[in-house]
């Protein structure tokens, strides 16, 4: 019967356990301080050092950093010398279903290493550098 179903007891115990202590409130809060320092990291070099081509989309949530492009500019040359320089960045026009589409970078940091961010931002602003000279 489909209602009589429920978790494994031994995860129902752990997981009560990891509430009870305050364990999710202290993980919650490290996890906000880390995000906040990754989209701190991202938001800086977003307008020191994109500004002539992106400008962020603000938002209150989330684990992305959502971009459109301002100036013309060949994106998917962009994206092709991206992803030849081994940068993962999301596009805009792949998450956004309209008509025509909106066109400029979502930069996830969810899983990415705080230390690896700055570099990685300026091999991606080397690659808008190039398309627009």
């Amino acid at each position: 019967m489909l209602f009589r179903s429920h978790g494994d007891l031994t995860t129902q115990g752990a997981m009560a356990r990891f509430l009870d202590e305050g364990l999710l409130s202290r993980h919650l809060k490290r996890a906000t301080r880390e995000y906040a320092v990754r989209h701190e990291l991202i938001t800086d070099a977003l307008r020191r050092d994109f500004a002539d081509w992106l400008d962020i989309v603000p938002s209150a949530a989330g684990l992305h950093l959502c971009t459109r492009l301002v100036t013309p500019l060949d994106l998917p040359a962009v994206r092709a010398n991206a992803a030849d320089s081994g940068v993962e960045a999301g596009w805009l026009a792949d998450s956004c279903d309209t008509s025509p589409p909106q066109h400029g970078v979502v930069l996830g940091y969810g899983v990415a290493d705080p230390a690896r961010i700055p570099a990685g931002l300026r091999t991606l602003a080397a690659c808008f550098e190039k398309e627009s000279t």
